[in-house]
């Protein structure tokens, strides 16, 4: 849950209509953006954690529950966005996958929620395909994964670890269209024994949207660069509706105390 309430957080803080301010038009959206780039960041350095990255990938689906991610969906980059919902979709499965190295699927598991993250990931990748932004049909290019099958890998993680898949209303028929894309394409988990390439994945992923959502040109994923906080007070002020810094001096003299701003 402390992974939510930060993610939740941190997109608050990329949203200029939160504090009555305009920047540019997609700010929100690439603020999303590199809040997701940030959990990519978070479960790269939780290599080795399975219990760390799990709590990542429950953060995410809680989030993407609120549709606190939505503006990820408005942004003039198509691709950044289609890339970035992919590389979401690898962490969970490579989280699965280190699940099960450590014998933590099934009943016996130390993890309970299972199958409502797996049945909120389910949904979201069922909305993704359905609106057109992933296709499901495998790369004849690229070496990892890329979007294909996530519902059917999903499905056959729980189907061979007898766990539920459960959460959202629409769960049943989402869990009808996997089991019969699945028997189509012949879905099956890789058995390598680094089934999903997520370092490689996330390294490709890397390099090619460096500096994808920063303000100041580093070369970077991720950040805080759209964090309104960490804007200049002389900055906000041009950009606020008013003219006017929309942050009071105790909540800078805080920020700068380093303490976090939530908004209500």
């Amino acid at each position: 849950m402390q992974r939510l309430i930060t993610y939740r957080t941190m997109v608050d803080l990329r949203d200029p209509d939160a504090f009555q301010m305009y920047t540019f038009n997609d700010h929100a959206g690439y603020g999303a953006v590199e809040v997701a780039q940030n959990m990519l960041l978070d479960f790269q350095e939780a290599s080795g954690n399975w219990k760390e990255q799990w709590a990542i990938c429950e953060g995410l689906a809680l989030l993407r529950g609120a549709n606190s991610l939505d503006p990820m969906i408005g942004i003039d980059d198509g691709e950044l966005f289609r890339e970035t919902s992919i590389m979401l979709e690898l962490m969970l499965l490579t989280a699965l996958a280190e699940l099960e190295k450590q014998g933590q699927l099934g009943a016996n598991s130390d993890v309970r929620n299972l199958g409502m993250v797996m049945g909120l990931f389910a949904k979201e990748a069922q909305a993704l395909r359905s609106d057109g932004y992933i296709d499901d049909e495998p790369s004849t290019t690229n070496k990892t994964y890329s979007g294909e099958h996530f519902v059917p890998y999903l499905l056959a993680y729980a189907n061979k670890h007898n766990i539920p898949i459960h959460g959202p209303s629409e769960i049943d028929e989402i869990i009808a269209e996997a089991e019969e894309e699945a028997e189509e394409a012949d879905v099956q988990l890789p058995t390598a024994k680094d089934p999903w390439k997520w370092a490689t994945a996330f390294k490709a992923y890397e390099r090619k949207n460096k500096g994808s959502t920063t303000r100041s040109g580093k070369a970077v994923i991720g950040g805080d660069s759209l964090d309104i906080t960490t804007f200049s007070s002389a900055e906000r002020k041009a950009n606020s509706f008013d003219g006017k810094d929309p942050l009071s001096a105790k909540e800078i003299k805080s920020i700068k105390d380093g303490m976090c701003l939530c908004l209500g």
